[in-house]
This record gives C-alpha cells, structure tokens and sequence, in this order.
C-alpha cells in the first residue's frame, strides 16, 4: 500500500501529490461600478486544462464580501455563515463550469473587495482565485427649472413656481441661495431642503413691483441651488420681470 513516507518504494506520495502541476484555474468576474443598493453579480468559472484525465470531486468556493449581504446564487450550493461552496463530481478534460453569487451593495460610496474566492478537487488544490473590486459610487445630479421672463405693472405682483428635483441616486441636501437685483423679492424661503432620489419639490420666488416703477426697469432674480454633498453639482434659473409700459385712460368729456 502506498503512504506519505515512502509510497511506492522510495517516493513520498504526499509530496507527489503536491508537486503535480495544478490544473485547475479559477476566474470571478464583477461590474466595476455599480450604484448604491444595486446588486453585484460575481460569475465564477473553474476550468480543468487536463487535456486528457477527468478531475473529481471539484469545488467552488467563495465568501460574501464585507459591507454586502446575500441575494442569491446559482446551481445546488452549501451556506454556512458567509461561505458558500458548490460541488461538482467531475470535470472531464479541458471542462468548465461556471456559477454566480448576487449580493446587494450598500447605500454609500465605498469599495467592495472580493478576495477569499478558490477551487479545488481530489487532484488538486486550486490556487487562490485573486481579488474582483467593484465600486460603489454615488451619483449626485439635480435639475431646476423653468427661466421666466414676464412683464409686469407697478405694483402689481407675480409669482414665478420652479421644480427642484433629486436627479441622483442618493439623498441630497440642497442650499437655496437668490440674488435679487433691484431687491423686489418679497417671499423667498432659503431653507435647505432635503431629497430622496427623484423627488421633487416647487420653490416659489414672489416678485413684488413698486408702485412707482416705471417702464422699462427690470428685476432679474437669480437661483442658485447647490449640493451639500458636492459643490459642483449646481443649478441656476433666473427670472426677469420686466417693467409694462402702463396706458393711462382718461375720461371723456362731452360737452
């Protein structure tokens, strides 16, 4: 009978086993960015490159990624705690199978790393597969809308009604800061407003024309609405009103 001293003669079986060179590989693929919340599918695939002999016995293994939690997986597996494995009686000769993990990324900007994925059978003790990274980047966007351009008599009032909307996909806190060029603005409310991904909210600017303004002058108010999150997501609108020429009716006398 053979055994690790000496097997057969004077070879050492163990260290036969080990010194066979490994044909078994293991490749994991995954986004490179996904959004925060979106699942990441990691698709693993083991190939025997044995050109002639089958491999038995041959197992995939992979942990769940910290900061993510389990979706689903494909193929007959085992779970315990965050180890997955799926077990497959044999590969024939240059023979692959492939199988996929779904986990669900978290709600922040971070990097997910997965490294503890490997293969192995009763031939051979797979290598390491490596490390798969994926991002998990917010996107943070918004729109305002629409520019107004109205005329206006003295001492009348109007009142102009945009759309401010959460076009990202993260909650976002907006500073709402207006510029008023003859000080007309009579209600503006510059409160930071906060918004989940796709909402949307009115902002009114009222305009209030004096009662001595005379034709031609223009109050221009201008918008400026920018992410706390990202100072370089902005928006601006701007509302021009426009003084009216005002005809003034006299009576008619009749004699």
């Amino acid at each position: 009978m053979p055994n690790n001293t000496y097997g057969y003669g004077r070879i050492d079986a163990g260290k036969a086993f080990t010194l066979l060179p490994n044909m078994l590989t293991l490749q994991n693929t995954a986004p490179s960015t996904v959004l925060p919340g979106e699942p990441i599918t990691y698709t693993l695939t083991v190939t025997h490159k044995d050109p002639s002999l089958p491999t038995t016995n041959v197992v995939i293994s992979d942990v769940i990624p910290a900061q993510t939690y389990f979706l689903r997986a494909t193929g007959i597996y085992t779970k315990t705690g965050d180890i997955l494995n799926w077990t497959f009686p044999q590969l024939g000769p240059n023979e692959s199978q492939s199988v996929q993990l779904v986990v669900k990324s978290p709600y922040v900007e971070t990097t997910i790393i997965n490294d503890q994925f490997r293969a192995w059978s009763d031939q051979f003790i797979g290598p390491k597969g490596g490390s798969t990274t994926t991002n998990v980047a917010a996107v943070y966007s918004l729109t305002l809308a629409p520019n107004y351009k109205r005329f206006a008599t003295a001492g009348s009032t109007i009142t102009y009604t945009h759309n401010l909307t959460n076009t990202g996909n993260v909650a976002d806190t907006y500073e709402l800061n207006l510029i008023s060029s003859m000080g007309w603005v009579k209600s503006f409310i510059p409160t930071p407003l906060t918004l989940l991904p796709g909402q949307s909210v009115p902002v009114q600017i009222v305009v209030k024309v004096p009662d001595n303004a005379v034709f031609g002058q223009e109050e221009i108010s201008t918008l400026n609405v920018t992410s706390k999150a990202k100072s370089e997501v902005f928006a601006s609108i701007t509302d021009t009103t426009s003084v009216a020429y005002q005809t003034l009716m006299l009576p008619i006398l009749v004699r």
